[in-house]
């Protein structure tokens, strides 16, 4: 057998990518690519280089069989814009192959507006609160995309304002509740979303500045402040109205931004509404501010100054109440004061006095600030009592006072010598003490009758009423008599009407002078004494006891 040797060279042939196609793609959105390739070299294994032409070069993913095999990658670009894709395909002996193509990478954002207002205005938040003189500024931007092509808005439902190009300025001519709509669109026909902002144009603040409470008949100061929102200054020369109850009175703006009113109030007490209130007019947006306000009840006090000592021979009484307003420079009507007479048995029930007469309307008088009720009364047995005078609440919806001091009120019989008085002095509480007494000798040369003397000490009331007879004289050379009597003191809570502590088996002892029969003052002095004879009260010595109102009378029957 012969051989022979021979030498056989392979060479490598190298891969070959299969055609290639441009693509278009959107910006920012990840595509998946592949390319083919083919070799002859069944056995070779191969790997792969994409440059995508963004910067980024990176291994592809191969995949193969038999000679035929894929080159895949995902990418992302994230400008718009011309990209040239470079696929190189190795196989394992070196062979190269190289395929270029054309990413178009298409610009699909919008672009971006921006508003944005110069001074003056006021907010942090919509809506912002601007003047006609205030400037918005509207801008867009298409970031890495191809640019702005227009601008457009409108103010409300109004007309669409189409501006070519990235930037314009505009103002609102007309006051009023406004929505400003905008959008932008670039070059290439991406439209934004349309954005919007809500101003207030010519907004006016008005804020109450003003007194929250005052009293019937007395004057109140309103006052309120107007500015202009956005500028934050004050505006001169506009009618504000302030209204409390059935009251409205205007007042216009000083340079200060300022309205104010003074204000007699003319209403009951009560709580109310203060509102003051500005009305659009062509250059501003109205505006109205409101609180509470509350109506006190005016002060007013009375004095009993009606019949005092009353013999049994008559049939009426006459309940007189004098009633003097506040001396504050402002007067009431003091025809919507109604008085009560209460009337009283001694000792005293504060609570539940014998008989009550009123409300009684009170007539005005000559004097400024001073009325009067007069009412006659059927007339009461023989005794002595107290008066007293109140405003009750329900009955005056205007004013409010105290009950007045209690002041006696006598009851005699006229027969023989006997003493009567009624009035007060000035007692050393500080207080007025009224008295009243009838004093006279019963046929068995006993004294009888009834004396009482009432003075107020802060918020406590005394009483001293007699209750069994000792003694009395009568000097008539000196117009001068005396008596002394056991007593019952009383002391209650004067604005309650509580009682608070009553006690018997005292002893008092009262002088007095008739002085008028000389053209003098009459004078009255009392001495009260506990169970043990210690005084506990007196008056009439200091200050000495004249009197600063009534009188004393000394009877003595002629005939005897």
């Amino acid at each position: 057998i012969d051989t022979d040797t021979l030498t056989v060279t392979v060479y490598n042939i190298a891969p070959t990518i299969l055609p290639v196609s441009d693509r278009v793609v959107d910006e920012d959105k990840i595509y998946s690519y592949s390319w083919s390739f083919t070799d002859p070299g069944i056995l070779d294994w191969h790997t792969a280089s994409i440059n995508w032409g963004d910067g980024t070069i990176e291994p592809g993913i191969v995949s193969e069989l038999n000679g035929d095999g894929i080159v895949s990658k995902n990418h992302l670009y994230v400008h718009p814009g011309f990209y040239t894709v470079t696929i190189i395909v190795f196989d394992k002996d070196g062979g190269v192959d190289t395929a270029s193509l054309i990413v178009e990478v298409l610009d699909i954002t919008p672009p971006i507006s921006t508003l944005t207002i110069q001074p003056p205005y006021q907010g942090t938040e919509e809506p912002f609160f601007v003047s006609t003189a205030t400037e918005f500024v509207l801008s867009a931007e298409d970031g890495d995309g191809l640019g702005v092509a227009l601008i457009k808005y409108r103010i409300d439902d109004g007309v669409e304002i189409i501006h070519t190009g990235d930037f314009l300025t505009f103002t609102i001519p007309e006051k009023g509740f406004h929505t400003i709509y905008y959008y932008s669109i670039d070059v290439v026909g991406n439209v934004e979303e349309e954005n919007s902002m809500e101003v207030i144009v010519n907004a006016a603040e008005l804020t109450y500045t003003g007194e929250i409470s005052g009293t019937y008949s007395d004057p109140v100061s309103l006052e309120a402040n107007l500015i202009d929102i956005a500028w934050q200054l004050p505006i001169p020369g506009k009618i504000i109205e302030f209204t409390i109850g059935s009251q409205t009175v205007y007042a216009i703006t000083d340079s200060n931004g300022i309205a104010s009113f003074t204000l007699i109030l003319d209403q009951p007490g009560g709580l109310y509404t203060i509102s003051a209130s500005f009305a659009e007019d062509g250059e501003y947006l109205g505006s109205s501010d409101s609180c509470e306000f509350t109506i006190e009840k005016e002060h007013v006090y009375a004095s009993y100054t009606g019949s005092t000592i009353v013999p049994t021979t008559v049939d009426t009484i006459t309940l007189r109440a004098t009633v003097f307003d506040e001396i504050d420079g402002y007067l009431g009507d003091l025809t919507k004061i109604k008085v009560t007479f209460s009337i009283y048995s001694v000792p005293m029930d504060p609570l539940n006095p014998i008989e009550v007469y009123g409300p009684y309307l009170v007539e005005i008088t000559e004097v400024d600030g001073v009325g009067v009720v007069i009412v006659d009364i059927p007339s009461l047995s023989e005794n002595g009592y107290l008066v007293q005078i109140s405003f009750k609440t329900e009955d005056n919806d205007y004013y409010q006072g105290p009950d007045s001091d209690l002041v006696t009120l006598t009851v005699y019989e006229p027969s023989g010598d006997f003493v009567t008085g009624g009035g007060w002095i000035w007692d050393p509480s500080g207080s007025k003490g009224n008295f009243g007494f009838n004093v006279k000798y019963k046929k068995n040369g006993l004294p009888k009758g009834q004396a009482i003397y009432v003075y107020r000490a802060g918020d406590w009331e005394y009483i001293i009423k007699s209750n069994a007879w000792e003694g009395m004289a009568i000097d008539e050379l000196e117009n001068w008599s005396f008596f002394e009597a056991k007593c019952v003191v009383q002391q209650y809570n004067s604005k309650t009407g509580e009682l608070i502590w009553s006690e018997g088996n005292y002893k008092f002892r009262i002088d007095v002078w008739d002085k008028n029969k000389d053209g003098e003052n009459d004078v009255f002095q009392i001495r009260v004494y506990d169970k043990i004879g210690l005084i506990c009260h007196e008056a009439g010595f200091e200050p000495y006891g004249i009197l600063q109102g009534g009188n004393i009378v000394i009877h003595l029957d002629k005939n005897e």
